[in-house]
């Protein structure tokens, strides 16, 4: 998909060639009372569970005495009667096992639904769809580390069972089971869709839950979702024949744009891909990593070019969300002095009423977060992301100093400018013409996935912090 315009929810809606794309997330980040706190979802829970270091902020620990989490009746949909799916399904969550009890089930989301469940060092995963049931297994599960586990089931392919990207088990082929009538119909995590005679409760950690009413393959094939793919040449041949093979990075590993700030040649930065022109004369000085840029905050600035047709210089673009994260000195912070802009509808850094003012925006969204918390004439390590659903983040030094969860609507307004600059901005900010921002740039990327999604499957390594 081109665009994320979704509002800040745990479900949502996307276009898809004959029908729509649903999406359903538990972060497992909060915790009020006997609830799991999700927009449009009410998550009760059952039993003294705790919030614990996840593998993305928090997760959920059950530990397999009668606690679990009731998300409600799917009956009426894909999830919870995949019978319904035209397009299958894929559901994918983070689990560390504590115990790997015979029988434990993580996940059961119906009796005409599908299922995770253990036996022993083997991973279950089953499928009900009308009266054929679908099940396979992968082998070798560990206590005590994280997997990353996705089940995807379709009429076509049948069930499969990934884990850490790779696939792990397959079934192409159903049986015929008898359907049991059962009160417990429900989704749950932590326990099955029966009385819990011969079932045992789950004994593990959970963390970002997804569901989607579309299978793996036709996920990635619409960009909704990123792995890490490997491609034969059959893949490739079948990728060109349909026109997608221009995307082929964006759909694998997250694109990673890097700039390390080192070298100029007259009034360019040298870059292997990119034209970055320079303007008022700035200096290469000693950095944080070798060489950086200095720019005065006297018209000096950084041009990196128009990139409205990518995610680098337009938000509409990133469907997967962005960080960019760079080490940055202020020099001076005088009020209107802007030091990062990434175009008309992107990311931008500037001093107001006496705070940096980060903000991101797409065509019909707006997301805020100010901070006093950037020391001036020292060098800050500062992360900006952006999370389609999360909002929006920034750190310095691998502090989380501030955030805005909840965008605000936004008018699409024509700019004449839409280019990524350094030491100045596009345009009229907040009203008022913004100043040219005086400070030191060195070591700047720019990914094409979130802080969260980057850390997770080890594309950036950070120390592990974790906030209340």
């Amino acid at each position: 998909m081109s665009n994320f315009i979704i509002k800040n929810s745990n479900y949502c809606m996307l276009g898809f060639p004959s029908g729509a794309v649903y999406r359903y997330y538990l972060s497992m980040d909060s915790l009020n009372g006997r609830k799991l706190e999700a927009a449009n979802l009410i998550p009760n829970v059952t039993g003294n569970v705790q919030l614990v270091p996840g593998k993305v902020g928090n997760g959920l620990r059950l530990f397999g005495q009668y606690q679990y989490v009731d998300l409600g009746s799917f009956t009426d949909s894909c999830i919870g009667n995949v019978s319904m799916c035209m397009f299958g399904f894929t559901v994918s969550f983070w689990a560390s096992f504590v115990t790997l009890e015979n029988n434990a089930f993580y996940l059961a989301s119906g009796k005409t639904g599908f299922t995770v469940f253990s036996y022993g060092s083997r991973l279950y995963a089953g499928v009900q769809s009308g009266d054929r049931q679908y099940q396979t297994s992968a082998n070798g599960i560990e206590k005590g580390r994280w997997y990353f586990v996705e089940i995807t089931w379709s009429r076509n392919d049948g069930l499969s069972i990934y884990l850490d990207l790779e696939l792990k088990a397959f079934q192409p082929l159903s049986t015929h089971v008898q359907i049991e009538d059962t009160p417990y119909n429900n989704f749950y995590i932590g326990r099955a869709n029966s009385r819990m005679i011969l079932e045992q409760y789950a004994d593990f950690v959970v963390d970002d839950l997804e569901v989607f009413n579309a299978d793996r393959k036709t996920l990635l094939f619409l960009d909704y979702i990123q792995r890490a793919l490997v491609f034969t040449f059959i893949h490739i041949c079948c990728w060109k024949l349909i026109g997608k093979l221009r995307n082929l990075k964006q759909i694998g590993r997250p694109t990673r744009n890097y700039f390390e700030l080192e070298q100029r040649s007259g009034t360019r930065i040298l870059h292997p891909s990119m034209v970055i022109e320079t303007f008022g004369n700035p200096s290469l000085v000693s950095g944080k990593i070798g060489k950086s840029l200095l720019l005065d905050g006297r018209n000096q600035y950084a041009d990196f070019g128009e990139h409205a047709q990518n995610c680098f210089g337009n938000l509409d673009n990133c469907p997967h969300g962005m960080m960019t994260a760079l080490w940055f000195k202020p020099k001076t912070s005088e009020d209107g002095m802007q030091y990062l802009s990434s175009g008309h509808n992107g990311v931008n850094v500037i001093y107001r009423n006496g705070k940096f003012k980060v903000t991101a925006e797409t065509s019909t969204r707006k997301w805020i977060a100010e901070t006093t918390y950037i020391k001036q004439n020292e060098w800050n390590y500062l992360e900006i992301s952006l999370d389609p659903g999360k909002g929006l983040r920034v750190y310095s030094d691998n502090h989380l100093i501030a955030e805005d969860n909840v965008s605000e609507g936004k008018q699409n307004m024509a700019s004449d400018s839409s280019r990524f600059y350094l030491g100045r901005g596009n345009g009229v900010v907040d009203g008022n013409v913004s100043k040219s921002g005086a400070a030191i740039y060195d070591e700047m990327e720019y990914w094409y996935g979130t802080r969260d999604y980057l850390l997770a499957f080890g594309y950036i390594q950070r120390e592990c912090r974790f906030y209340d």
